[in-house]
């Protein structure tokens, strides 16, 4: 008789962790359960782990292979497994008592071919714990439902170890890991379309252990995450999925290839030759990118990758964007040179990167925001157009510089949000990225923004970008002569009507301000 989960996991090198993760597996409130532990050949002390536990839980098979990856570990597991659904747990995480139990019955409940739930992100060993849920969107459904009515199961994040399989929906399709660092990519891009009903458990009982040197880092995934979506991007190809699927497909390759850089940044700042391959890479990959397409996907983009995609598609300078997340590295040492700044209403907000790491621990500065004093004004000028006094032409709405051109081509101003600012260092270059409010937009407008000197008025710097009906966003870029630090200068922005007929239903907003 078919056990009904079977439980694989993949280990290599991890011993510290691997007794912890097999316990929380044979401690399942579920009991028709196997256990498959994959040696993938490791070096350390994890084979004795998994041999003592398997001598402890006769549930527990042990199969030692030579070191092949965690994506072909994967595979041998598969090729053995019996029950009627598969779990994936990474040897380093663990499981709440409960988890199996509850995934089975949802499963069992609604006939689903996969069951998708939240999990906790465990940082620090374990001491500190964050909830990922699920999106608002997919957490309160409690019927199956096939992804292409609700489309956010997409847009979500590529983990496989948050899901419980139905084995023949594996089985059916011959879907299997590939040998990339970033193995689940592809196979989220095969399962997901291919499953004809889907579920959530709206809990999280997966314990996500989150470490620097895991197998989710390192030099190696700063180049694997374009074969893997090279991959999947064919996969899709093959089955007439591309294009039905290319707003979320997008999104998430877009926030894929930008969390390497956060993750493998140690290696990407240290090795000229991997920086090289992953700039180049990426220049190529985003470049090639139709953004006009998304729609509201876009806004599963956070923003500071959404800067750091245009920082590569439109200034093509691979130093610059080096210096960029070497600034953001530094904000970790408290270096003030290295602040990257995004806007508040009076001041600039120091945001930190989201990448946690043990010297961000230590100082216990992950997600914490600093608060900088180099905006020392704020000015919206006018506040409303005389022909649309309804509306406001320029103000700060959520720390946002939100702005509309005039709306008729009557001579009229356009507002501004001018910014007087101290130089938090000598400062030489701004960056920002515009964005174009779409609804209903029937007319091209422009972003502005210019560099001015308060003690003449003298314009230091001006850019202007055209957005044609359809364009979202763009990459604002002012270089200017130098401003010593301490010194004053006005960071003016504004909406400008960009052609013949009334600019109804637009808006202009700035937002990831950038000073080097």
């Amino acid at each position: 008789m078919e056990p009904k989960v079977s439980v694989i996991v993949p280990v290599y090198n991890v011993e510290t962790y691997l007794e912890k993760c097999l316990d929380t597996i044979s401690a399942q409130t579920l009991r028709d359960i196997e256990i498959i532990v994959v040696n993938d050949g490791a070096t350390d002390r994890s084979r004795e782990v998994a041999l003592r536990k398997a001598r402890e839980d006769s549930r527990i098979r042990l199969i030692d292979q030579e070191n092949q990856g965690l994506g072909f570990a994967r595979n041998t597991a598969l090729d053995v497994a019996t029950g009627k659904y598969v779990v994936f747990v990474d040897s380093d995480d663990w499981l709440d008592h409960g988890c199996l139990e509850a995934f089975y019955a949802e499963g069992e409940r609604t006939n689903a071919d996969i069951i998708i739930g939240a999990y906790y992100g465990a940082y620090s060993n374990g001491r500190r714990i964050l909830i990922n849920d699920l999106d608002p969107a997919l957490k309160y459904i409690d019927t199956p439902f096939h992804w292409r009515d609700a489309r956010e199961v997409l847009l979500m994040p590529t983990p496989v170890w948050d899901k419980m399989y139905r084995r023949d929906l594996i089985e059916r399709n011959h879907i299997r890991f590939v040998k990339e660092t970033s193995e689940d990519i592809p196979f989220k891009w095969q399962v997901l379309p291919a499953a004809q009903r889907i579920s959530v458990v709206n809990a999280p009982f997966y314990y996500y252990r989150v470490r620097g040197n895991s197998l989710t880092s390192g030099l190696k995934v700063a180049v694997d995450v374009f074969r893997a979506h090279d991959l999947a991007r064919r996969s899709l190809q093959r089955a007439g999925l591309y294009d039905e699927v290319y707003p979320e497909w997008t999104v998430r390759e877009i926030n894929e290839i930008i969390y390497v850089s956060d993750k493998a940044r140690p290696a990407l700042l240290a090795n000229n030759l991997v920086f090289s391959a992953y700039y180049n890479l990426a220049s190529k990959v985003f470049r090639a990118l139709d953004l006009s397409r998304l729609g509201s996907a876009i806004t599963y983009i956070p923003r500071e990758y959404l800067f750091r995609v245009l920082h590569i598609r439109e200034l093509d300078s691979p130093e610059a964007f080096r210096r960029l997340l070497q600034r953001e590295a530094n904000e970790f040492q408290g270096d003030e040179r290295g602040l990257s700044l995004s806007l508040g209403k009076k001041r600039l907000h120091v945001r930190l990167s989201p990448q946690d790491s043990s010297t961000a621990e230590a100082k216990d500065k992950t997600g914490v925001t600093a608060i900088h004093e180099a905006v020392t004004a704020v000015d919206c000028v006018p506040e409303r157009y005389a022909h649309a006094p309804e509306w406001p032409a320029a103000a700060i709405t959520y720390n946002t510089p939100t702005l509309l051109p005039p709306i008729h081509d009557d001579g009229t101003e356009p507002a501004e949000v001018r910014m007087t600012m101290r130089a938090p260092w000598a400062a030489k270059a701004c960056t920002c990225i515009a964005e174009a409010f779409q609804p209903e937009r029937e007319v091209a407008i422009k972003a502005r923004i210019r560099v001015i000197r308060p003690s003449d008025a003298s314009i230091l710097a001006e850019t202007v970008v055209e957005f044609p009906v359809g364009q979202r966003i763009a990459l604002m870029a002012a270089t200017f002569p130098e401003i010593k630090k301490g010194e004053e200068f006005i960071l003016s922005l504004s909406a400008l009507r960009g052609a013949p007929g009334p600019a109804y239903y637009t808006a202009m907003w700035f937002h990831s301000f950038h000073i080097e």
